[in-house]
């Protein structure tokens, strides 16, 4: 989430939510957040795709992100989507944001970059597409570590834990999957145990390694499921 940079038009100095430094805060923090391009990720096993201008999140992880507090966000949310700057669709577990004329907020660059590149020399052109192809793949790894962090019983240790994520995804295609059950099944022991969430693992430590310890607790139970049937 901490690259690149979004445009903010001189039209905000004459905007009523200007005076209203909370709704100011969380509209530059949604407008941040939204996807420049469309994204998927996996959700009980259905994709899900994010698009242009939209974003993935909660009343909970924006209050915790922002420093507001939850009914902050509620009331906010709803002002912005009764000024019909925003639309919200909520689901079970996290809401996906559009940002309302996201495309006259942000602009549109890709016609732009794309008359450049064409007039650039070919080796340049190359080093464009290779760089694309590197930003396509770091926007899928956000992607996925944002359908992961939902799931995920804390909300601490965000930054920590998407570096150590990216960094897992560039050197094993299948972590999305294996860390989506490691995530369930950690969710489930703490659900189970009532675990109180002093307790709970910090996401940058669960991230960083102690996931594998229940990749292998699903594996022992597959293992102990099997060995079950072969009895029967």
């Amino acid at each position: 989430m901490h690259r690149g940079w979004i445009k903010l038009h001189r039209k905000l100095l004459d905007s009523s939510i200007r005076t209203k430094p909370l709704v100011l805060a969380l509209w530059i923090d949604l407008l941040l957040k939204a996807n420049h391009k469309p994204n998927n990720f996996l959700w009980n096993g259905k994709e899900i795709t994010i698009d242009r201008g939209q974003v993935l999140t909660g009343r909970k992880v924006l209050a915790e992100e922002t420093g507001l507090s939850q009914q902050n966000v509620r009331t906010i949310l709803k002002l912005l989507k009764s000024t019909n700057k925003i639309t919200i669709k909520t689901f079970t577990k996290f809401s996906i944001i559009t940002v309302n004329n996201y495309r006259v907020y942000q602009g549109d660059g890709q016609q732009a970059n794309q008359q450049l590149t064409n007039n650039q020399p070919t080796t340049n052109q190359q080093l464009t597409t290779n760089k694309n192809d590197k930003k396509n793949k770091n926007d899928k790894n956000i992607g996925q570590f944002n359908s992961l962090w939902l799931k995920y019983p804390k909300k601490r240790g965000k930054v920590e834990a998407e570096k150590t994520y990216i960094r897992l995804a560039k050197k094993d295609a299948d972590i999305f999957g294996k860390l989506d059950k490691a995530i369930e099944a950690y969710a489930n022991e703490c659900k189970l145990k009532n675990t109180e969430e002093q307790y709970i693992l910090q996401g940058s430590t669960f991230f960083n390694g102690r996931w594998e310890d229940y990749t292998n607790i699903v594996k022992k139970k597959r293992s102990s499921l099997m060995k079950e049937e072969d009895c029967v």
